[in-house]
């Protein structure tokens, strides 16, 4: 099989495409250029003595120039590597048993396994499969015109596709790390209509905008834009307003920055219904993002935004040791150097202080050497921390640090 532009190989354990075959002068014969998944293992990115062979999707230099092998391998076919996965050509006649070669042994241990052809056999119905998994096994192309339905999947306009029974009811799609673009994304909408989560992760996306029609993605609930480099918080909204079925939302590992507060005609398509969204690891400094966040998503139940700069006013941290005392406000209490005290939303955070010196029977002469923490993680070993400041702000309410029925409070002592 000759490679094309285009076309995915593996040497070994990486992965790259060819982004293009020809001559690199003063080298004789034919170079593959290629783009590595793995950009370390590259040298350019695509420009070699001043001559632009090519150009790389991903930043660097991932790109480098081999020559076609045997080493190379160009991978197979969908329907190929599907009928090997789960058509086994190689079943027990009838009235046999069929046997297993454990793999670790070498061939030298055999089991049999009396149910295994009629596992085989449902597996074989391929229109019955509700899920089919081709991890790892080098699929490069849909394959030949006539291959699957007769037709190349990439030449079907996107009525075809949207016809089709099994395209409508797909559900979940995952195209992490796969260097997809935003207009290819948009694509997706028409040609799977029925999709309720996607993922596109790990692309490079920095924009997003959505297409002139706003129907598309009218199904989805869940989308994960995770690790990407999305700067403008105006670029994910807008994109997000449009798919009015979303509830989760994952755009943690961007660069996104402060959120404004949204404008009349922001909010003209009428309120966002979006439930969770994670923001984590991005770069917003202000606390006011948190109140205008509110105001576009104003059904929103959960936010998850650790790793940001603004947590660095409240002197966010990981504990080196985690405190050795424990309060937990309005729930039963644990074992070991725990207490449970009961509190009111409106009680200071000096107050708090106190009743928990209390409850954890401390002299009240140790005050001064108390640090308080919230907890934000599950377990005390794993504890991300807010330090609350019972100086500086030991006049705030309980409620300013997010505490609730159930919250947990590390105490520290201070020797």
């Amino acid at each position: 099989m000759s490679p094309k532009v285009g076309s995915r190989l593996a040497l070994g354990a990486h992965r790259c495409t060819v982004r293009y075959i020809g001559t690199v002068p003063p080298f004789q014969g034919e170079w593959l250029g290629v783009e590595w998944d793995d950009p370390s293992r590259g040298k350019h990115d695509g420009t070699k003595d001043g001559i632009r062979y090519f150009s790389c999707l991903a930043p660097g230099t991932p790109g480098s120039f081999i020559r076609d092998s045997p080493a190379l391998s160009h991978g197979t076919t969908f329907l190929a590597a599907l009928t090997q996965k789960y058509i086994d050509p190689n079943q027990a006649p009838n009235g046999k048993v069929d046997t297993v070669v454990l793999g670790s042994s070498g061939g030298a241990i055999v089991v049999e396994a009396p149910r295994l052809t009629g596992v085989r056999q449902r597996l074989a119905r391929l229109n019955a499969l509700r899920v089919v998994s081709l991890d790892d096994e080098l699929v490069s192309s849909p394959g030949e015109p006539d291959e699957i339905r007769s037709k190349d999947l990439s030449k079907w306009s996107p009525d075809e596709v949207s016809n089709l029974p099994h395209f409508n009811t797909l559900e979940e799609l995952r195209l992490n790390n796969c260097f997809i673009s935003e207009d290819e994304i948009w694509t997706l909408g028409v040609l799977f209509p029925g999709l309720t989560s996607l993922e596109v992760g790990y692309n490079h996306l920095n924009s997003l905008d959505p297409p002139a029609d706003g129907s598309i993605f009218q199904k989805l609930s869940m989308v994960n834009l995770a690790t990407n480099d999305i700067e403008d918080w105006a670029i994910a909204v807008r994109a997000v307003r449009t798919m009015v079925g979303l509830r989760h939302l994952i755009i943690s590992e961007n660069k996104i920055g402060d959120i404004p507060w949204p404008t009349s005609a922001d909010l003209s398509r009428g309120p966002s219904l979006l439930r969770t969204i994670s923001l984590a690891s991005n770069r917003i400094r202000s606390w006011s993002s948190l109140d205008a966040l509110a105001a576009w998503f104003p059904y929103l139940e959960g936010f998850y935004g650790q790793d940001n700069p603004y947590l660095e006013e409240l002197g966010v941290h990981r504990l080196s040791a985690p405190p050795s005392r424990e309060v937990r406000l309005g729930s039963l209490a644990d074992e070991g150097a725990r207490a449970q005290i009961k509190v009111l939303p409106s009680m200071n955070l000096k107050t708090l202080r106190a009743k928990s010196l209390k409850a954890l029977k401390l002299r009240p002469a140790t005050a001064a050497t108390v640090r308080l923490f919230a907890l934000l993680a599950k377990n005390a070993d794993e504890a991300v921390t807010i330090e609350m400041d019972c100086d500086a702000d030991g006049g705030k309410e309980i409620d300013f640090w997010g505490l609730e029925n159930g919250s947990r409070v590390g105490v520290l002592v201070v020797d």
